[in-house]
């Protein structure tokens, strides 16, 4: 009997193995890609994932799959991720409507109206009819204040989809900036009708009646979104946070109370309840309500130790003692995370506090414990930044932002970084993944727009702080921002207008000043500009405005020879700032008084030996006066004193090159490298000194290669001729010749880079033209390493 049953279950097996084999693999795709969407319309991401990789399986290049990646990564906050997957998705097939949509969506909220723009045409050419591109292609009309155009699209998209989200937003946005705040309400309840539970819709009908100071229509909006959500943390934080500035706190507790008793294990708004509580009811009660938290809420839950919370309203009130007293106990009990978690707040406190060795070894410790940490990595790339540890911080962060894409403070430091390394590019790159991820953060935007304009587009700096102003017209440093890149582009009325708008906040007189004067200087009116510069430095020369105003005058004043002038006002000042200490030494230098610009210098190397600048300026006097030796000797000092200012060993380099001493050079570069292996700077000399002096080492010329390289890109003419000059001796001449001849196309007059291309077009046998440039090359004066070997190929032609 039992075999019988053996055979039965055999042969189902077998029949089912064969129904299975009837599936082409195009019908299990399909299958799969159906499962994915339907576990994703019920939130179950971690199984819908499932469903798409066996589609990615069976179709590896499927632009429907990554799209799909794209939706799961953007729903659970992962918005880095989600753009890559959409990108992915565009590049496996470029006419994959949906995924082009959503790119066009995301360069938009980051202020890229023109790349947004070539996805939209790109999507209406494909289909004219694409509810979803009119409609985002009102709210780019809008951005850009085509109000005509945005109303166009919008009206064509609610056409055909009445309860379009994004048609409805552009519509109300238009009402709202026409100043016709009971048509953006119309527009709300009408998309309500057919949507009464789209939370989209109900915060869009809060933010209007908010302008509008209806609270009435404010609070019946967020009571619609907690009949179906009671627990949504985000919306009940907003709520409270809206009593509380009308002074209702009464009304802002019981709403956070409501939430608690829909989902009492709720960590999230537990800990809204105590801050607020600490806030507005005072230490006792929000103690009383952490022992209450840690009777609800589940152990295992993420963050689960309220603990933590208190300790960190501690700090927020002055009471270190108590907070550091309270971690010291949490990191000795406890599971796993609260040790490590209560030791990672102790090492953020020292370093806080200036303990910066004492942070070091903590984080090291903990680090040893743990490897991927998260929260002590986060704190070591924020010691190596300090330091000027550029590529570290870079690869932690990025090691952060591997396991939590989400992770705005490892998004923050990383763009940082480098920018820092002077890779603005990639900074503006991850600056729009954190803009994207935090659309919030007024304060990334603003960041963003300066990286853009430090990158020369200034066009779309502007476009962001236009948005950032109108969004957040009292945010001071939007207007700052925006007043500083239009005197750049010479923009004014819009410079006028930001002054304006900066004057009618409070705090913010002397920034207008210093603006106002920047502005008159760049308009030829330094009689104008004087007073309000003087002014606003001598309110707190000390300052970082105060010491950019400082700064200003004293480029006036030495600009026009008023060095006298630069003089009496410093020392008015009557500072023993290093900074302005320092800014005295350098009008004294400019005036030819190096002694007594020496003893300056001496004197504050001794009092703040880590001070660069110091040695560098001894330096600099002592090369004047012709003692190379002992400017040599100043800066091997400086560089023991302050190893992070790369600066030091940067002109201890040079001046080793001008004495031909190419190997200690060499040795150098190599360790500024070390220390940053994105210092361009040093990347183009080493690679130099090698291809004119090491260049019959192959494993030294390839080293060269591999440096110069990152000047592919490059509008630099000198880094292009190190690029080129290092092909030559690899013997690529066909490469060589390509960059060489944008060089001296570029350059033209330069014998050394007249030099290096006839070398290359001399050796490819191009004679006549080889001739020309070498003639160029040994005019008369003329001095760099291979003059003779120039000569000598002249000859032989």
């Amino acid at each position: 009997m039992a075999r019988k049953y053996a055979t039965l279950t055999l042969s189902a097996a077998l029949a089912a193995a064969l129904l299975v084999g009837c599936d082409s693999a195009e019908d299990k795709e399909t299958k799969y890609m159906e499962r994915g969407i339907q576990y994703l319309e019920k939130s179950d991401y971690d199984k819908a994932r499932v469903e798409f990789r066996n589609a990615a399986r069976i179709n590896p290049t499927s632009a429907e799959v990554y799209y799909y990646f794209g939706v799961l990564d953007e729903a659970k906050g992962q918005i880095r991720n989600a753009v890559g997957n959409y990108l992915h998705a565009e590049m496996q097939d470029p006419s994959y409507v949906p995924a082009r949509l959503k790119i066009a969506q995301f360069a938009l909220a980051s202020g890229a109206y023109d790349e947004a723009q070539t996805r939209l045409t790109a999507v209406l050419d494909l289909d004219p009819n694409n509810v979803e591109a009119h409609a985002v292609q009102g709210a780019l009309n809008l951005r850009r204040e085509d109000y005509a155009g945005a109303e166009r699209e919008a009206r064509f998209a609610l056409e055909k989809e009445p309860g379009n989200m994004i048609a409805i937003s552009v519509l109300t946005g238009l009402y709202m900036a026409k100043k016709e705040p009971e048509r953006a309400n119309q527009v709300v309840d009408e998309g309500l009708k057919s949507s009464p539970d789209n939370e989209g819709l109900l915060l869009l009908k809060a933010s209007v009646a908010e302008r509008q100071d209806n609270i009435e229509r404010f609070e019946e909006a967020y009571r619609q979104i907690f009949q179906k959500d009671p627990a949504n943390v985000a919306r009940r934080s907003e709520m409270a946070q809206k009593y509380l500035q009308l002074g209702r706190v009464d009304d802002a507790e019981r709403t956070l109370r409501e939430g608690i008793k829909a989902d009492p294990s709720s960590v999230a708004l537990h800990q809204a309840l105590v801050y607020f509580l600490a806030e507005t009811r005072g230490l006792d009660a929000a103690e009383a309500e952490v022992k209450l938290a840690k009777t609800q809420i589940k152990s295992e839950a993420r963050g689960a130790n309220p603990d933590f919370w208190l300790a960190d309203i501690f700090l927020r009130r002055g009471e270190a003692d108590r907070a550091e007293s309270l971690l010291r106990e949490m990191s000795s009990s406890g599971d796993e995370d609260t040790r490590l978690g209560a030791r990672t707040v102790l090492a953020q406190i020292a370093y806080e506090r200036g303990k910066t060795a004492e942070a070091d070894q903590m984080v090291r410790d903990i680090l040893k414990d743990k490897p991927d940490y998260t929260a002590a990595l986060l704190l070591r790339a924020r010691l190596a930044f300090d330091k000027g540890l550029f590529q570290e911080v870079v690869s932690d962060a990025r090691t952060i932002l591997r396991d939590q894409p989400d992770s705005v403070d490892a998004m923050r430091l990383l763009a940082e970084a480098l920018f820092a390394q002077g890779r603005v590019d990639l900074a503006i790159e991850e600056q729009n993944a954190l803009v994207t991820a935090a659309p919030e953060d007024v304060a990334a935007k603003v960041r963003l727009a300066q990286f853009y304009d430090m990158h020369q587009d200034a066009t779309r700096a502007l476009d962001i702080l236009q948005q950032v102003t109108e969004n957040t017209p009292d945010y001071p440093v939007g207007w700052e921002s925006m007043a500083r890149i239009g005197i750049a582009q010479e923009k004014y009325d819009l410079v006028n207008k930001a002054i304006g708008e900066l004057r009618r906040l409070d705090g913010q007189a002397l920034l207008a000043d210093y603006l106002q004067g920047v502005l008159d200087l760049r308009q030829g009116k330094p009689d104008v500009a004087v007073p309000l510069l003087r002014k606003v430095a001598s309110s707190d020369p000390t300052s970082p405005l105060g010491d950019r105003a400082l700064n200003t005058l004293v480029q006036t004043w030495s600009g026009s020879g008023q060095y006298d002038q630069a003089l009496e006002f410093l020392r008015s000042l009557k500072s023993e700032d290093i900074g302005i200490r320092l800014l005295t030494g350098e009008v004294l230098i400019a005036q030819g008084k190096l002694d007594e610009a020496r003893t300056l210098y001496e004197d504050i190397a001794r009092e703040a030996p880590n001070t660069g600048a110091a040695y560098l300026a001894l330096a600099s006097i002592r090369a004047q006066e012709g003692d190379v030796e002992a400017a040599k000797g100043i800066l091997n000092e400086g560089i023991k004193s302050d190893p992070q200012d790369l600066r030091i060993p940067m002109m201890l380099a040079s001046i080793l090159t001008s004495e031909k001493n190419y190997t200690e050079a060499i040795k150098i570069y190599d360790g500024i490298l070390k220390v940053n292996p994105e210092y361009d700077l040093a990347a183009n000399n080493l690679a130099a000194l090698i291809s004119d002096f090491q260049y019959t080492d192959p494993q030294a010329l390839e080293r060269a290669r591999r440096l110069a390289e990152r000047f592919q890109s490059s509008e630099n003419p000198i880094a292009l001729d190190t690029l080129g000059w290092v092909y030559y001796r690899q013997g690529e001449l066909d490469r060589a010749i390509t960059y060489l001849k944008r060089v001296v196309a570029a350059m033209p007059g330069e014998p050394q880079l007249h030099y290096h291309y006839g070398a290359a077009l001399y050796k490819k046998g191009m004679k006549d033209q080889a001739r020309e440039e070498l003639e160029a090359a040994v005019v008369e004066g003329a001095e760099y390493p291979g003059i003779e070997d120039a000569r000598k190929m002249l000859n032989e032609l």
